[in-house]
């Protein structure tokens, strides 16, 4: 739980400078959540969180330089995917959704995510 408050207390410091292209969803006071969902979990076991997930990637032993590289967002306008559109809450969930289904279907979740027959991404 420490290391999540320890991170999550970075991001508060360091967003003022405008580096941090994106709304950060901090987990400051629920990381108890995290770290009590992850400690049940086996080693191999998969989890997806889609609201203040980075509690959970940490909890669960998730790299923290890969975490962070993530909340350097650009602005969406400048990704080709997301040209154009209305990045709503709902069109990202979407987003999520189709990355997530695909890596089901090719295998790059592990083998814990064979099985996987239904995601649903819950606003």
């Amino acid at each position: 739980m420490r290391r999540i408050r320890c991170v999550e207390e970075a991001i508060v410091e360091r967003y003022p400078e405008q580096q941090m292209r994106c709304p950060v969803h901090l987990c400051i006071g629920q990381e108890a959540v995290a770290a009590g969902v992850c400690q049940a979990l086996e080693r191999d076991d998969q989890i997806v969180s889609g609201h203040r997930s980075h509690g959970h990637y940490l909890a669960k032993g998730g790299d923290l330089k890969a975490i962070l590289a993530d909340l350097t967002y650009r602005n969406l306008d400048d990704e080709p995917v997301f040209a154009g559109k209305n990045t709503t809450t709902e069109f990202l969930a979407r987003a999520i959704f189709d990355r997530l289904t695909q890596s089901v279907r090719d295998g790059t979740l592990g083998d814990g995510a064979r099985g996987v027959t239904a995601i649903c991404v819950t606003l």
